[in-house]
């Protein structure tokens, strides 16, 4: 697999399960406290539910936006961490996404900026449904991260296609 390279400054945009910060810590090995979020949006996709899956991908839809977060401040390592929970499944590609206010945090980023962000190889079949933060963190979260924490103990240890026969 082709790694992306990374320039320091480049956020990873986020937009599913990584955008609750338990299972975000859980995969980067890092605190949310050490790390820098802002809400954000991207153009010309829509998140869409993996078929038989709790989680989803982005599909391009000229007419459709994202919500996400942008997560600056990830060591080397936590990104590593990341692509090991993602599996071979994803791989990182470069995306615009716009940053957005939020009223109780200084402005990270105005505007449109570079980041990156994990899409699927195309391996999946793809519900026509929408996935959603909330519902999913209400129906599976809990369950989801027992099954997280054992298999983030793998990384290091395997690859994450030998690690996935532990999920």
């Amino acid at each position: 697999m082709t790694r992306l390279a990374r320039t320091p400054t480049q956020p990873l945009f986020v937009f599913g399960t990584l955008m609750d910060p338990d299972v975000l810590s859980a995969v980067t090995g890092q605190a949310v406290s050490e790390l820098q979020l802002q809400p954000a949006v991207v153009s010309g996709y829509q998140r869409r539910l993996v078929v038989g899956e709790s989680f989803p991908v982005l599909v391009k839809s000229a007419q459709s936006k994202v919500s996400g977060l942008l997560i600056w401040g990830l060591k080397d390592i936590a990104l590593q961490r990341a692509q090991f929970f993602e599996g071979e499944e994803y791989v990182l590609q470069p995306i615009q996404a716009e940053g957005l206010p939020e009223s109780h945090s200084t402005l990270l980023m105005h505007g449109v900026c570079d980041a990156l962000f994990f899409a699927d190889n195309q391996r999946y079949e793809i519900d026509e449904a929408d996935w959603s933060l909330q519902a999913w963190q209400a129906a599976e979260k809990s369950e989801f991260l027992a099954r997280l924490n054992h298999y983030m103990h793998h990384f290091g240890q395997m690859s994450a296609a030998e690690a996935d026969q532990h999920w």
